[in-house]
């Protein structure tokens, strides 16, 4: 066999070519800014990579975290109402903390940041994780730490009673004052929702607070029977309006109201006595009660109406409970620097507690952030929807941010907070929180929806085919090579719910590269053996100090305020007195002023009194101590 070559003639106007004339062509102005523009374009495309890519999805790189660390020691280092940075774990920097940005920056290089860093936190934090999965221990806990840290003003929910007991003895040690609302607690101080109302003509906070009462009991997207709720509002809301009328401004006053007999004819003959009677009611008060008075002859509507604000100003009259919202508030609502307010949650009692525990962080939230602080004001509500509905949880993440509103939000799943606020409403509160903490959701649901969140990668197959080829007697094989490319995604359904104890993936506005953000930073945030014997410090000292002073201020607080806590059924009575002095039927008493003082209005009293107690849902002689 011959093999014969073919040489190919050199030619010289192929190979050669004349830069100076080349060069010569682009000797102007223009034609240097052409070359310019030439070698950039070369250089972007070259450090940014093929633009033919299927995908863009990736996880957060060193120049991420660099920029992230940068913008956190900013903000710390700014010390400004907004924005706000919060971490998880003690920062821990080398240099011995001379240097503080270029060691930080160093050590995030190499993969080694002083601490997990939430930049921009006034733009809200949701921690999602369900129980066991490190959500509370890794990222809400440890945050709370961070803003003590930085002295702001904190409110902590907590659902079961472990924060209160790790944080407050960790707050003292910083420089906290503490205050407690536990109702059912012995150590919890006061907060009387009464107390936000400034009149009884006062129709705005009173309607506030009959919604947040009579809506926390309601879940998902359910409206149930409007009308019901609508007037059971506006009745729960009359009802606060005449307390505040009353000589005890309270919700134990409310409920005295809505306990009498003959409720509905009472409140008929309040509103059209003659004028200048001195039993008339209010007429700011009376429009409250419209829709009762239109259906009055409807029985069943009257009695449904009647029933839904029942249903919760009954629940509280309970002897452990009624000390933490009888009398005046004891707790101070606006908070300073260095002040932390934790609201605690008996899970036993929660369908009990959880509205007037609603409502008493509604007006605590609302009134530290309706107008501009000076100082952050950071807000923690883990397990944030056992609480119930809070009808303007996304007024508060979106419009109180500029205010200095610092929002963390801890659910198990989005399954959980779509269960309680409905999917169009839980999906805005999601939206309106800009950084996102995942970790094991336990939820397949929402497993998925974050994994389409963070993206898709691609990989490359490569694929072998082999063949075999006949020419006469001999045989050849060849083997080919081909490659395709395919889409898979960043972290998959199945790998997020594989996620162990302490790892989650972050996404945040700050972890981005200047043109892009919000790329996943998948990491597991440890916490060292000394934070275990530190928590275990701070709970003991909660046991042994802290415990007993709250307690020792409550009982002095009680006392001030000449409160009989050891016969509290006798404060009810005091208030049912009330009740019937304010709304009297014709002819019952007397239906001008009524004189205390006249010894047959006295007996009388007592004769009804007693009657009403018998009636009464609730055996009121078990509040004797």
């Amino acid at each position: 066999m011959s093999s014969q070559v073919e040489s190919v003639p050199h030619n010289p106007s192929i190979v050669s070519i004349d830069f100076g004339r080349l060069l010569g062509k682009y000797a102007t102005p223009e034609g240097a800014l052409m070359l310019g523009l030439l070698v950039v374009s070369l250089l972007l495309t070259k450090l940014g990579g093929s633009s033919a890519k299927l995908t863009s999805g990736r996880f957060c790189g060193r120049k991420e975290l660099c920029r992230a660390t940068a913008t956190a020691l900013k903000q710390i280092e700014e010390k400004k109402c907004q924005p706000v940075t919060l971490w998880a774990g003690t920062p821990k920097y080398w240099l011995g903390g001379k240097l503080k940005g270029l060691s930080a920056f160093i050590q995030t290089l190499l993969g080694s940041s002083p601490t997990v860093w939430f930049p921009h936190a006034e733009r809200g934090i949701l921690v999602i994780g369900a129980p066991g999965s490190g959500k509370t221990a890794s990222v809400i806990d440890r945050a709370i730490e961070s803003a003590m840290r930085q002295g702001h003003s904190i409110l902590v929910y907590d659902k079961k009673g472990d924060q209160v007991r790790l944080h407050a003895a960790l707050a003292t040690r910083y420089g906290y004052s503490v205050e407690v609302f536990a109702p059912g607690y012995s150590y919890s101080g006061v907060i009387n929702p009464l107390d936000f109302v400034t009149g009884p003509e006062d129709t705005t906070m009173a309607g506030e607070i009959g919604k947040i009462f009579t809506s926390s009991s309601r879940t998902g997207e359910s409206k149930g029977n409007e009308f019901f709720e609508t007037a059971g509002e506006m009745l729960a809301r009359g009802l606060v309006q005449l307390a505040k009328a009353s000589n005890y401004r309270d919700l134990a006053q409310v409920y005295a109201f809505i306990q009498l007999p003959n409720f509905v004819e009472r409140i008929y003959h309040s509103i059209y006595r003659p004028d200048k009677h001195p039993l008339k009611m209010n007429p700011w008060i009376a429009p409250s009660f419209s829709q009762l008075m239109s259906s009055k002859d409807a029985e069943k509507t009257v009695a449904g109406i009647k029933a839904t604000a029942e249903m919760v100003y009954s629940a509280f009259i309970q002897r452990d409970l009624l000390r933490a919202f009888i009398g005046k508030s004891t707790i101070p609502i606006k908070l300073k620097e260095k002040q932390i307010l934790f609201f605690q949650l008996d899970d036993e009692r929660r369908t009990v507690l959880a509205p007037l525990i609603a409502a008493a962080l509604h007006l605590c939230i609302v009134s530290n952030l309706s107008q501009k602080r000076t100082n952050p004001f950071c807000y923690f509500l883990d397990e944030f929807p056992s609480i119930g509905r809070l009808p303007r949880t996304v007024n508060y993440v979106n419009e109180y941010r500029s205010n200095g509103g610092v929002p963390v939000l801890g659910i198990q799943s989005l399954e959980q907070l779509y269960d309680t606020y409905g999917e169009r409403q839980g999906k805005a509160i999601a939206s309106a929180l800009s950084t996102h903490v995942l970790f094991y959701p336990g939820d397949y649901n929402t497993a998925e929806q974050y994994s389409k969140r963070y993206g898709e990668t691609e990989v490359v197959i490569r694929s072998r085919s082999t063949g075999n080829s006949y020419g006469g007697s001999q045989t050849s094989r060849s083997t080919n090579w081909s490659e395709q490319i395919h889409k898979k995604p960043l972290l998959s359904p199945d790998e997020i719910l594989r996620f162990p104890q302490g790892e989650c993936v972050i996404t945040s506005p700050a972890y981005g590269s200047g043109k892009e953000a919000l790329f996943p930073y998948k990491l597991k945030i440890p916490i060292e053996q000394r934070e275990f014997k530190r928590a275990s410090e701070s709970e003991a000292l909660w046991d042994s100090v802290i415990r007993p002073q709250l307690e020792q201020r409550a009982f002095n607080w009680a006392k001030l305020q000449e409160l009989d806590e050891e016969n509290l059924h006798l404060e009810i009575t005091k208030r049912i007195e009330e009740a019937f002095r304010m709304l009297p039927m014709p002819g019952e008493l007397a239906d001008g002023v009524v004189d205390k003082n006249n010894s047959d209005y006295k007996e009388q009293m007592k004769k009804i009194v007693a009657q009403t107690l018998k009636k009464l849902p609730i055996d009121l002689s078990r509040l004797a101590a």
